[in-house]
């Protein structure tokens, strides 16, 4: 007999150089090197069509208030420090529009060390 499986959702980092970070998955604390961070999001056990399937709905917040996302891509956001070690908690529910029982929760804490890289 099969089994059915609750909806979750993974986040990964998605770096400028190196794609998206299959290797190390996001759990609950998230340390960017850079003052901008990336977070690209994958649903797991949802009937859709893919991620950025019609059927999907992504609420990003941060601190608590939602956002809007201006991405093209609703499952991908774009974060940027305001001031140097700045810290902000993000979460994000996706919900399938079409499947009232498919909602997937995630919450994460990112630091921001804005420190710039060195060549030398």
């Amino acid at each position: 007999a099969l089994s059915s499986q609750e909806p979750e959702v993974i986040i990964y980092e998605r770096d400028p150089l190196l794609g998206t970070r299959f290797d190390r998955a996001i759990s609950s604390n998230f340390q960017s090197p850079r003052a901008e961070a990336t977070l690209a999001a994958y649903p797991l056990f949802m009937s859709s069509e893919g991620r950025e399937g019609g059927s999907l709905s992504y609420s990003w917040s941060i601190d608590g208030k939602k956002v809007e996302n201006p991405s093209i891509e609703k499952s991908v956001i774009t974060l940027r420090s305001a001031g140097g070690g700045a810290r902000a908690n993000i979460s994000l529910s996706i919900e399938n529009v079409r499947s009232i029982l498919q909602t997937a929760q995630h919450s994460l804490s990112v630091q921001f060390n804005n420190e710039t890289p060195s060549i030398f």
